[in-house]
């Protein structure tokens, strides 16, 4: 099983889980975004990210908004700038990050 798979295993625990919190599905939402970008299922990551902004959207939590766009960004070229989340607070450590989990083998 590779890493991505035990991310998306893992994500899908989080998501049947009645204790985790909001934010344990979103970012839940985002590795499974990512996982299944590597897996090479877009469609599905792109699912994934609907999902967890669904959530974030019910709340007033911009940085979690924020970090799902932009995990939207490094996974769907279609994606508008001018869709995105802007924060006073840049976000180059969760792109660094994003980037170098799609890169992993």
């Amino acid at each position: 099983r590779s890493r991505y798979e035990e991310a998306l295993a893992r994500s899908v625990e989080v998501s049947s889980d009645t204790t985790a919190s909001y934010l344990d599905h979103v970012y839940a939402g985002v590795a499974a975004g990512l996982a299944q970008a590597r897996l090479g299922s877009p469609r599905a990551a792109i699912n994934a990210l609907d999902r967890a902004d669904a959530l974030a959207l019910r709340t007033e939590d911009v940085v979690a908004k924020a970090v799902i766009a932009l995990a939207r960004t490094v996974l769907d070229d279609e994606w508008e700038s001018g869709q995105r989340l802007e924060l006073d607070v840049p976000l180059h450590g969760w792109k660094r990050y994003f980037a170098h989990a799609l890169e992993r083998a």
